[in-house]
């Protein structure tokens, strides 16, 4: 199949990082567990390359869903990602 789409993408991270922060002066030093979600528009197209592979070019609108315990980013409404892909079918 070859063509353009449109799609639904979501997006579940599981995030586990070492963060160091400055508060009024302060350092802290911790190890911070999250997870957040993202669901948003993509639009793409796919072509067929040869006999069983394909290229896709695509570019996502996505925007949280929830994230916990603490917020992603300041800020963080929407996002755009862009995508290039190359498979091979079976």
């Amino acid at each position: 199949m070859s063509g353009l789409y449109v799609g639904m993408p979501l997006s579940l991270y599981f995030l586990d990082s070492k963060s160091k922060d400055w508060d009024n002066g302060v350092l802290f030093v911790g190890q911070f567990k999250s997870t957040y979600a993202d669901i948003g528009l993509k639009i793409g197209f796919q072509q067929k390359l040869f006999d069983k592979g394909y290229i896709d070019l695509g570019c996502a609108f996505n925007t949280a869903l929830f994230s916990s315990p603490q917020k992603i980013r300041p800020g963080y409404h929407w996002n755009v990602r862009p995508s290039i892909g190359i498979g091979f079918a079976l």
